[in-house]
C-alpha cells in the first residue's frame, strides 16, 4: 500500500516526514524517467535525523503510521536525535518481528519510545510516555516486556535517581540541584514505590527550600503521579533525613 495522501516517504532510508510538502509534476520527474518525489524548501528540520534509518519496505501503512506516530511522541518528549534514531529502530524492528499483530500501534510506539529513553539512561516516566501516546500504561509495558524479549534486550533497573535529569527539566529546575538530587538518590533509599514519584519528590523538596516556586501539582504532573503521591514520598524523605544537608535553614 502508498503512504497516505499528504506524507512522504524518505527515498534513502524510508522514514517519513509528516511535514515535508513534496510535489510532482512531468517537470519533476528525474532524466532517468523515475517518479521519485521532488522535495520543496518547507521540508521540516526535526525530521533530519530519518537520514540514518532504513526499512525493508517503506511502502506498508503500517510502518508509515507507525513512524508519523513515533516523530509526534518524539517531538513532545523533546528527544535527542540519537533517542529519535534508536526509537525508530526499535519500532521497525517491532514491525519485522510482528509485535504489532494482536496490539495497538500506540502500544508498540509508546513501548519503543520508552525503551529508547531507559536505553539512553534519562528514562520517561511510563505514565508520561502512555499521555502522549493515548494508551494505557498496562498495554504499553506489555509491549515492552516482548520487545524485550523479542529482541534479546537486556536493561538495568531504573532506579529514582535515573529520572532525575528528565524531572528536573520538565520543572525547570538548574542543573546544580538536580545533580545534587541524583547524588542523594543514588545512594541506599529505602523508600518503595514509584520511582519517579520519589525522585520528583527529592526534587521538590531540595528545589523549593532553594527558591523554586514548584507545587505538588506541578511536581506531580511532571511525573505522571498524583499530588498525594509527591507529598508522601517528600514526607517519606523528610523522616529518612536524606536530604537534610542539601535543605537551606534559615
Amino acid at each position: 500500500m502508498d503512504p497516505k495522501p499528504g506524507t512522504s516517504v524518505c527515498q534513502n532510508c524510508g522514514l517519513v516526514d509528516p511535514e515535508t510538502n513534496t510535489e510532482q509534476s512531468n517537470g519533476d520527474n528525474k532524466a532517468d524517467g523515475s517518479n521519485t518525489p521532488v522535495q520543496t524548501e518547507t521540508t521540516s528540520p526535526n525530521v533530519a535525523w530519518v537520514n540514518d534509518v532504513s526499512v525493508k519496505d517503506s511502502s506498508d501503512e503500517n510502518i508509515v503510521e507507525l513512524l508519523l506516530s513515533l516523530d509526534g511522541a518524539a517531538q513532545q518528549l523533546r528527544f535527542s536525535r540519537n533517542n529519535r534514531i534508536r526509537a525508530a529502530e526499535l519500532v521497525i524492528a517491532g514491525w519485522e518481528n510482528r509485535l504489532l499483530h494482536g496490539r495497538s500501534q500506540d502500544a508498540l510506539v509508546g513501548a519503543c519510545v520508552y525503551l529508547a529513553s531507559r536505553e539512553s539512561e534519562r528514562p520517561v516516566p511510563v505514565s508520561i510516555v502512555a499521555k502522549v501516546v493515548d494508551e494505557r500504561e498496562g498495554l504499553i509495558s506489555n509491549s515492552y516486556r516482548d520487545l524485550m524479549r523479542t529482541l534479546e534486550l537486556e536493561i538495568p533497573v531504573a532506579g529514582p535517581e535515573a529520572y532525575a535529569q528528565y524531572l528536573g527539566e520538565e520543572l525547570g529546575i538548574q542543573d546544580g540541584l538536580v545533580r545534587e538530587v541524583e547524588n542523594v538518590l543514588d545512594r541506599e533509599v529505602d523508600i518503595s514505590g514509584n520511582p519517579a514519584g520519589i525522585a520528583v519528590g527529592a526534587l521538590y523538596l531540595i528545589a523549593t527550600a532553594h527558591g523554586h516556586d514548584i507545587t505538588l501539582v506541578e511536581a506531580g504532573k511532571a511525573a505522571g503521579v498524583a499530588k498525594e503521591t509527591v507529598w508522601r514520598k517528600v514526607s517519606d524523605l523528610r523522616e529518612l533525613e536524606v536530604c537534610e544537608g542539601h535543605l537551606i535553614r534559615s
